[in-house]
């Protein structure tokens, strides 16, 4: 059970990475564009 958990636990983590790292790109982006 232990390495399902982990395996799980690292998706999630890997998905919520993912989202930060687009939020944070589409940030990025619209403040390149409004210089």
């Amino acid at each position: 059970y232990r390495d399902f958990d982990g395996r799980f636990w690292l998706i999630d983590v890997d998905s919520h990475s993912q989202i930060w790292l687009k939020n944070t790109y589409s940030r990025t982006t619209i403040k390149m564009l409004q210089r």
